[in-house]
């Protein structure tokens, strides 16, 4: 799974300062403002002030992305010490856990097989191919890598609901929210 994940984000993680993409400059400014601030000890605060015309960085334009997105990059980039280096690992994360959720959360309903061809086919949906890596849409991976483990939670708790499978699909949710705004808008949970 994870190698077939590579020729969908082999520039990304080979070449992870020659990066492709419409998004990939701001993102990784982004990761690089809060891996800064963190090194020096410095509050993190409200990240891109820099960027975004002295605004803080959360939701108040129209072009904004939530902070737990950059905070949670904080992580690889500690290990990495480079933006450009951790945008790559993060997206390469981002997409093996898609995979690993899909493989795992639907191996008992499809069998190892069918899993594996899913969780394949889903790293090569057009969303992926024509959105996410040529644009270098790093919130939106992150977003999207959550969906496998939401649908299965869903399906596991129409098949036999317990509190912690309601838990843990909750905090999948939450998750996404977390990454990327457009799961308020797409989302029809009540």
């Amino acid at each position: 799974l994870l190698f077939a994940l590579y020729f969908v984000l082999g520039d990304i993680v080979g070449k992870p300062h020659n990066l492709p993409g419409t998004d990939t400059y701001w993102h990784v400014a982004l990761v690089d403002e809060a891996h800064d601030r963190f090194a020096a000890g410095d509050p993190i605060g409200p990240i891109a002030e820099s960027i975004n015309a002295g605004h803080p960085y959360l939701y108040d334009t129209d072009t904004n992305y939530p902070q737990f997105v950059y905070l949670a990059s904080l992580v690889v980039s500690v290990f990495t010490g480079d933006a450009g280096t951790t945008f790559g690992v993060m997206m390469f994360l981002a997409s093996a856990v898609a995979q690993l959720s899909f493989y795992f959360g639907f191996r008992s309903r499809f069998g190892h097989v069918g899993a594996a061809i899913g969780a394949i086919g889903f790293a090569y949906a057009p969303f992926t191919l024509t959105n996410i890596v040529p644009q270098g849409r790093y919130p939106g991976l992150l977003a999207v890598s959550t969906l496998p483990g939401i649908m299965a939670g869903l399906l596991a708790i129409m098949d036999q609901p317990s509190r912690s499978k309601w838990i843990l699909t909750t905090l999948a949710v939450g998750s996404s929210a977390a990454f990327h705004p457009m799961v308020f808008y797409i989302s029809a949970i009540p």
